[in-house]
């Protein structure tokens, strides 16, 4: 019987206090998620309700991120958040897991995978990349190139914006607009879920933007590309063909160097796409751990609408295109 998914308190190697969420099947093979820079757990949410029932589900908060403590020395490499994600292993006395990475998770997994090469028996990739991701989003080095000068304004900022700036990202009109401006841009893809997205985003903006702004430059110097060629793990990469923060010629890069990678292809979708292509990553996910890893599964919960409700807001596109270009 699965247990509902609860929150959790540990304390890291260096005493950084950390929340974790754990729950799911208590005798299932563990998966264990990953999250991005901004997320949380909310993100999620499609994969930990598919698969609670037959799976152990844990994930946690970064540290200086969401409910979890800052740390007192500035540790916040990425190899910090992978010690944090072996602290919490040993913790719950977790084996052979699979990790899922989201984003800046996926490099996040790669270094645990270096800690301990015999960790996971198997890994998900979702839009994300191994290493410098600063140097090829949006096609070129330009993120790179105004980092400096952006990380002094939000370590200036701080807090400062935590006051009101949850509440703009609630508002249809503010994060309307924004998501708007962002899909004639090609940032992202029109099947975005504007509810979710303004939740992700009112997290954001409550966050300490100097902590961010420490934690995005860590992301961006980090590189685990030398291990791609040694990893045997059974690999899922999954990217999106509107994806310009992590393009997916990183992820074809990451697949070839793979020797037991598969490539998944999310034509329609951007970096956001667990909120824009729920269902079908799921589904990747899905045969992937079936077919692949041959784990056994229940079969998928028949919900209510009013329950699947509540679990999970309604998709809602800002804009439509064709349907026809969507590809599953």
């Amino acid at each position: 019987m699965a247990n509902a998914i609860q929150p959790r308190r540990l304390r890291s190697h260096d005493g950084t206090r950390l929340t974790y969420y754990a729950g799911g099947a208590d005798e299932g093979v563990a998966l264990v998620f990953c999250g991005g820079l901004g997320g949380g757990i909310q993100v999620w949410q499609p994969l930990i309700e598919r698969f609670e029932p037959s799976f152990r589900v844990l994930t946690w908060d970064y540290r200086g991120l969401y409910a979890s403590g800052p740390s007192r020395r500035r540790a916040y490499r990425i190899e910090d958040h992978a010690r944090d994600l072996l602290q919490l292993l040993d913790h719950e006395g977790v084996k052979a897991p699979v990790l899922l990475g989201w984003s800046m998770g996926v490099q996040v997994m790669l270094e645990a995978h270096r800690a301990d090469p015999t960790l996971a028996r198997g890994l998900v990739a979702i839009h994300g990349t191994s290493g410098r991701p600063l140097q090829t989003a949006f096609g070129s080095d330009v993120v790179a190139r105004v980092f400096g000068p952006v990380s002094l304004a939000m370590r200036a900022a701080g807090r400062r914006l935590a006051g009101v700036g949850p509440s703009l990202a609630r508002s249809r009109l503010v994060a309307g607009t924004f998501v708007w401006a962002s899909q004639r841009l090609g940032w992202m893809a029109p099947e975005i879920d504007l509810a979710r997205f303004q939740d992700m985003a009112a997290q954001w903006l409550g966050f300490h933007l100097g902590v961010c702004a420490e934690i995005f430059g860590r992301m961006g110097e980090h590189d685990a590309s030398d291990l791609l060629a040694a990893i045997r793990a059974p690999a899922l990469i999954i990217t999106g063909g509107r994806d310009r923060f992590t393009p997916s010629e990183t992820a074809r890069a990451m697949a070839a160097a793979m020797p037991a990678a598969r490539l998944e292809l999310l034509p329609g979708a951007s970096h956001f796409g667990l909120i824009e292509y729920p269902d079908e990553i799921v589904g990747a996910v899905e045969r992937y751990l079936s077919e692949t890893l041959r784990i056994p599964q229940a079969s998928p919960r028949v919900r209510s609408p009013a329950a699947r409700a509540a679990a999970c807001p309604r998709r809602r596109a800002v804009r439509s295109e064709p349907r026809g270009s969507r590809r599953p």
